[in-house]
């Protein structure tokens, strides 16, 4: 089912959280004024405002309007993928807006605007509105990784670094929103662990290597929304540089999930690059069978998202690193 909104500029420095059951969608796209080289981007969250999907993607050279398209044929192709079956895909762009909801004739026969209809009259509950460029500041993020990086098709199951401050703070002014309070003294409260969504499984990795002699272990843990300890590990491995001792404690994780029957997944990491080269934002390693080994995982038939955390939240998978290193397990 379609919905059709007016391409009405909304007000606001802030993305606003979309209504109960929804999900809201922030497309951008980035054009270089020189030579034409454009991508697009954008962004997936729930009404709490958290993560749901994000992606980058370089288009290569075309008119302002077309790579505006180009993020809402983008946008809508990963949400119906994604499973998402209400909808409220925003862009920055009046003139696509009004594309896209039966307002203007510009482009009417081509087959770009084709193929966002066709998407637009499946049978789920959607709809293409207007926003101003302050509400689409993750989106606009995004769409720059791609046009720097000339990502071919970069999905992100969580937020790239690039973005992690401003998401922080949108997810906040919509939790103010929800609670009717002023988003600028919305205040969460200090936790060294956050639990996992609903009907999900919170898995922490860490790493402790030996400075003197390069011995390293890997550690890590398990644990319910309720924080309930599920499964937990420590592993010896050998001698290795950190980076890559970090990316053997994802696997080791992934590997410990999947056997284990978790199919709702967050797996935490303390190292932020090792992150981004889960989620092929760092071509760090790309040839490694290490890292190969960990996007095979990451493929198969589950929820599955690594995302970067500080160190404070990783404690117990740290302490459990540690046994490993000094019990050679």
């Amino acid at each position: 089912m379609r919905g059709m909104t007016l391409p009405t500029k909304t007000t606001g420095a802030s993305p606003e959280g979309p209504p109960h059951g929804w999900v809201k969608g922030n497309v951008d796209v980035a054009v270089n004024v020189s030579d034409g080289r454009a991508a697009v981007g954008g962004v997936f969250r729930d009404e709490d405002g958290t993560w749901l999907q994000g992606f980058a993607r370089f288009i290569g050279r075309s008119s302002v309007l077309v790579v505006e398209l180009w993020a809402i044929r983008e946008g809508l192709h990963l949400a119906w993928n994604g499973g998402f079956r209400h909808v409220e895909l925003e862009t920055d762009n009046a003139e696509a807006a009004r594309i896209c909801n039966g307002l203007s004739t510009a482009m009417q026969n081509s087959i770009l605007v084709s193929e966002i209809q066709e998407w637009l009259q499946r049978c789920w509950h959607v709809r293409v509105r207007y926003v101003d460029r302050a509400s689409n500041a993750v989106a606009d993020t995004l769409a720059k990784m791609g046009q720097r990086t000339l990502l071919q098709g970069g999905y992100f199951r969580n937020p790239p670094v690039e973005v992690l401050a401003l998401v922080d703070a949108e997810q906040r002014h919509w939790e103010g929103r929800v609670l009717g309070q002023n988003p600028t003294v919305v205040q969460r409260p200090v936790r060294s662990w956050e639990g996992p969504p609903h009907g999900w499984v919170k898995g922490n990795v860490d790493v402790a290597v030996n400075v003197s002699d390069g011995r390293a272990a890997v550690g890590g843990v398990f644990r319910d929304e309720d924080g309930t300890w599920l499964q937990g590990f420590a592993r010896f491995i050998g001698r290795s540089s950190v980076l890559v001792i970090e990316l053997w404690a994802i696997r080791e994780g992934l590997h410990l999930a999947w056997n284990d029957g978790f199919r709702h997944v967050e797996l935490e990491t303390d190292n932020a690059e090792a992150a981004r080269i889960c989620n092929g934002l760092s071509t760090a390693m790309q040839n490694s069978v290490l890292v190969s080994e960990i996007q095979e995982w990451l493929q198969r038939c589950w929820h599955v998202r690594v995302r970067y955390v500080d160190r404070a939240s990783n404690a117990v998978a740290d302490t459990l690193a540690k046994m490993g290193q000094r019990t050679l397990l």
